[in-house]
């Protein structure tokens, strides 16, 4: 089966740069609007040309995500179910904060962040924090919340709205199982709002077909037909 992970679009909290909290004003911009409707028309021609079945369109608990998720199911004439597990990672005492404002309180941390994005920094060795969760505990909470799309049909697929930090630990994991990327490493991976990847998940293995693409563009309905829908 495969799984179109979509990273949410654009929400008043990313515009801000603010470190994900619960008391956040949280909902999509009108451009997130915007570009949700995008992603989602593109997405049903696209499956619609595979001849995919969609099982479902899924969700983190986040308001950004599940308003995405929405709009992409309305399209879909389909309903958005929330996942549970599938959060980002914790903040701890940065949450809610500005990028700008972490810097005055996490130096340390934030000198390392910035260097993690710069794709010279194994996320592993970022400092952490009061309240900030662990990242390999992080890792394995959000590889456990995929085993159930493991017995999905081959010829099945489902869209999963995300943040960016799940979305990066699952497509490591994936790479990890392909033999392609070392294991306790993980570097910076591009993931923009309202981009798609997308990842071939069977019981025995995980693929991943493609990363941070833009579904309108031609290239993504390009890797689409190298997909043999019967394995």
């Amino acid at each position: 089966m495969l799984i179109f992970l979509l990273r949410h679009t654009e929400s008043l909290k990313n515009r801000n740069k603010q470190f994900t909290a619960k008391n956040i004003v949280d909902d999509l911009t009108d451009i997130g609007i915007g570009q949700a409707k995008s992603v989602a028309v593109a997405l049903r021609e696209q499956i619609a040309l595979k001849g995919l079945l969609l099982s479902g369109v899924y969700s983190s608990e986040s308001k950004r995500s599940f308003q995405t998720a929405q709009i992409i199911a309305d399209v879909f004439d389909a309903s958005a179910t929330q996942l549970k597990g599938v959060d980002s990672i914790g903040s701890g005492v940065v949450g809610g904060l500005s990028e700008q404002e972490a810097c005055k309180t996490q130096p340390q941390y934030m000198r390392a962040l910035r260097l993690f994005r710069s794709g010279v920094l194994n996320s592993y060795l970022i400092p952490s924090f009061e309240g900030k969760e662990d990242k390999r505990d992080f890792d394995r909470r959000i590889i456990s919340a995929f085993d159930p799309f493991r017995a999905l049909g081959a010829n099945e697929c489902a869209i999963i709205v995300l943040h960016r930090s799940p979305i990066t630990a699952f497509l490591a994991y994936c790479a990890q199982e392909s033999n392609w990327y070392p294991k306790g490493f993980l570097g910076h991976i591009q993931v923009d709002m309202g981009t798609v990847s997308i990842v071939e998940h069977t019981v025995n293995t995980s693929r991943i077909i493609c990363v941070n693409e833009d579904p309108t563009d031609d290239w993504f309905q390009f890797m689409l037909e190298q997909i043999d829908n019967k394995n």
